[in-house]
C-alpha cells in the first residue's frame, strides 16, 4: 500500500486530460414550434508545471511512509520470532524442571515412609519425622509448581506461534482438574 502511494503522488506530475462533451435539445423554448438541437465537446489538457515542491515533498514522504511500514514488519517479524524461541526455551526448561521435581516427590516420599516406620520402631525421633513431612510437603509444592510452569510454557508457546485455540484451554481445564483431583 505504501509503494502504491508512492506511485500515485508521482503520477501527479503527469498532465491531466479532460473530455467534457454536452447535448441539448430544446423544443420551442422561445417560439412555438422551433427546434434547437446543439452539442458541444471540449478537451482540457493540464500540465503541472511547478507547484512549490508539493508534488516532490508527498513522493519522498510517501516513500520515507514505505521504509517505515517495511522496518515494522520486520520488528514485528523479529518480535515474533523471539517470542516463540522464548516460548520454546522456557518449555524446554518446565520439562526437565517438571521430571526433576517429579523424582524428588518419589524420592521424598520414600524418605517420609521409611522415617515414618523407623519412628513406629523407635529408631527415629518424632523430629525427623516432622523433618521429613516438611520435606515431603515442600518437594510436592515444587511439583505443583514446575507443573503449573510447564502448562504456562506450553500456553505461551502455543500464543507465540499463533496456534492456540479454545480447545486448547479446555484441554488445559482438564488436565489442570485430573492433576487437581490425584
Amino acid at each position: 500500500t505504501a509503494q502504491e502511494q508512492v506511485q500515485y503522488n508521482q503520477r501527479a506530475r503527469w498532465p491531466v486530460v479532460n473530455l467534457q462533451g454536452i447535448a441539448q435539445h430544446t423544443l420551442g423554448s422561445m417560439l412555438p414550434g422551433m427546434v434547437e438541437n446543439q452539442a458541444g465537446v471540449s478537451l482540457n489538457l493540464s500540465v503541472p508545471l511547478y507547484q512549490g515542491g508539493h508534488t516532490s515533498a508527498s513522493v519522498q514522504q510517501a516513500q520515507a511512509q514505505t521504509v517505515a511500514s517495511v522496518d515494522h514488519v520486520a520488528n514485528v517479524r523479529d518480535e515474533v520470532t523471539l517470542n516463540t524461541q522464548t516460548a520454546f526455551l522456557n518449555l524446554k526448561d518446565s520439562v526437565a524442571e517438571l521430571h526433576a521435581a517429579k523424582a524428588t516427590l518419589a524420592s521424598a516420599k520414600i524418605s517420609l515412609e521409611g522415617t515414618r516406620k523407623g519412628y513406629e520402631v523407635g529408631t527415629r525421633s518424632i523430629i525427623d519425622l516432622l523433618q521429613t513431612a516438611t520435606d515431603y510437603i515442600r518437594a510436592e509444592q515444587d511439583y505443583n509448581v514446575a507443573f503449573y510452569n510447564q502448562v504456562v510454557a506450553r500456553v505461551q508457546l502455543k500464543a507465540a506461534s499463533g496456534q492456540i485455540g479454545m480447545g486448547d484451554l479446555e484441554s488445559i481445564n482438564a488436565l489442570l482438574r485430573r492433576n487437581e483431583a490425584s
